[in-house]
Order: C-alpha cells, then structure tokens, then sequence
C-alpha cells in the first residue's frame, strides 16, 4: 500500500507504522504489555500530501483495491466536512446573535429617545 500511494503525483511521502509504534498507539486504552499479534490490529500507513496539489483518492483507492483487497483508504473527509460545517453554523448563529443584540440596543436609544423628547 505504501508502495502505490507513493508512485502517486501529490504525495510527499509514506511512513509505515510499525508494532512497537501501534502498541504504543493502543496503550492508553488497552493498557500495557499488548501483543499485538493477538489482537486484528490493521497496520497503518501514513500518507503525506501535497496540500497544493492534493492526489486523486478515487483512483488510489482503485489502485489499493485489486492489489489489497483488505486494504482500506481513509482521507478524513468525512469529519473534516462535519466539523468545517459545525464551525461555519456556530459562527453563523454568532453573528445573528450579534445582529440581534446590535439591533436591539439601537431600538432601545431610539425609544430612550423619543419617549424622553415628548
């Protein structure tokens, strides 16, 4: 897997992480002493991109499958999107929280206003 995704254009690099390092990942939650053999632990390969010019994930992913029909490609697009949509309706409620409070200091002056003028 780290072979293909490296042959393509827009990544940096690859890094796989080895048992010692996915032990050590496993740990606060599975304690340790973990023998990883034991347990269906997926190996992991790190995948460094191009934000520039980031890789077509569709064929990588086409490119993995045949070759390692286990293999699963994870780009984090997914939560990416959720927490960029999160971000964008808690500034969005933000700003109509400022608007509202902005709009009724001015109703307040203006009534101030005139009820003190008449």
């Amino acid at each position: 897997a780290s072979q293909i995704a490296s042959e393509f254009p827009g990544v940096k690099g690859t890094k796989i992480i080895d048992r010692d390092a996915t032990a050590r990942l496993l740990e606060p939650w599975l304690g340790t002493g973990l023998n990883i053999d034991e347990l269906p632990v997926p190996r992991l390969v790190i995948v460094t991109i191009d934000e520039n010019s980031p890789p077509d994930f569709a064929a990588m992913r086409a490119a993995i499958a045949p070759k390692l029909p286990s293999a699963a490609l994870d780009d984090h697009r997914t939560w990416v999107d959720r927490l960029v949509a999160m971000a964008r309706t808690t500034v969005t409620i933000g700003i109509a929280v400022l608007v509202l409070m902005l709009s009724a200091t001015v109703l307040t002056v203006v009534f101030a206003t005139r009820g003190a003028m008449a």
